[in-house]
């Protein structure tokens, strides 16, 4: 008798302990039902801000790189008032036009010196040359043209390598050319007026910032 209750005790503890097993693993798959939810519903929405800011980026940034005039306008003016003619077509003693090719990272000095020497290079219609040493950036489109070789060129104003070329003028007049006596007469756009650094200036990156396009434009 003794035996059978103990029997029956043990059966009954083995069922309630495979009820709670059995409950404790519904309760472990239901959380992690909840959880893997929860990931989704949070992919979701990192996901949706995500591409929403990259719209917003790309939107930014297209605007922030787009140049502020036409380059077709600036291309008709330069083929009404220069034609098709060339660098070694010109009827002065020389000529010089700065400009810089950015997938050769080489100057480009367009004159009738640069033209006989390297036809296929300088020797190009004064509309191209004049057209690539315009081409400042964020004003316009860097100027596109195949060279003798048949390499793509990509030409931005010559001032990113001389902001003023009378210096390579000088030197392409009196190196070149030797020429004994040389007068320049530089015609420029303006400046903007020189502010001088007091000595007690907090100096840090910020105002390092504000004055570096300074340091660029009067380095010359």
């Amino acid at each position: 008798m003794e035996n059978l209750l103990v029997q029956n005790v043990e059966n009954n503890l083995n069922k309630d302990f495979e009820f709670l097993e059995d409950a404790k693993l519904e309760a472990h798959e239901k959380d992690l039902e909840k959880k893997k939810r929860y990931n989704y519903a949070n992919l979701a929405v990192f996901v949706f801000i995500g591409f929403v800011a990259a719209i917003i980026v790309q939107k930014v940034f297209s605007k922030l790189s787009k140049p502020k005039y036409n380059r077709a306008s600036l291309e008709n003016i330069m083929k009404e008032r220069l034609g098709h003619y060339k660098i070694s077509d010109t009827i002065s003693d020389e000529l010089l036009i700065t400009a810089y090719d950015y997938n050769s990272q080489e100057p480009r000095f367009y004159s009738k010196y640069s033209a006989k020497q390297e036809p296929k290079i300088y020797d190009v219609p004064v509309g191209n040359a004049t057209g690539a040493s315009s081409a400042a950036p964020t004003f316009f489109d860097p100027k596109q043209q195949v060279n003798g070789y048949g390499l793509f060129e990509l030409q931005i104003d010559g001032g990113i390598i001389c902001n003023n070329p009378s210096l390579y003028a000088y030197q392409l007049a009196t190196l070149m050319h030797k020429k004994k006596k040389v007068r320049i007469l530089s015609l420029g756009t303006g400046e903007n007026p020189f502010n001088q650094i007091d000595s007690k200036y907090s100096w840090d990156k910020k105002s390092y910032g504000i004055y570096k396009s300074e340091f660029m434009m009067n380095m010359d």
